[in-house]
């Protein structure tokens, strides 16, 4: 599997999911970490793994058939969007809302 870095918060949301569908960290294999979305998408594209990322991020290349959806048990996983905010810019306090809701519902863990 290519994911993202051990503390970004779309590795948490994967962690998170797996664990609901019953996946213990024993149960597969993390080959490479990548620090965003884009590079996690390209190394998919060239074929070197699979992945889970947010609809928003691979809806083209789903369309254009480059890449392939599994269904998961019990329809799709609650993943549909990822905050993206760049270092050291202003969060705005709508954004800072949502990102404070999203720790305490998902933890920080």
């Amino acid at each position: 599997m290519v994911t993202g870095v051990a503390h970004s918060t779309h590795w948490k949301l994967i962690q998170k999911l797996l664990g609901e569908l019953g996946l213990q960290p024993q149960d597969y294999t993390i080959r490479l970490r990548m620090e965003d979305l884009e590079s996690i998408k390209a190394v998919v594209l060239r074929g070197l793994g699979i992945a889970f990322l947010p609809y928003s991020t691979v809806q083209a290349e789903l369309q254009g058939g480059r890449l392939l959806e599994y269904p998961f048990p019990n329809g799709q996983p609650p993943l549909h969007s990822v905050i993206v905010t760049l270092g050291r810019q202003a969060v705005r306090p709508t954004v800072g809302r949502f990102v404070d809701f999203l720790l305490h519902h998902f933890g920080q863990s």
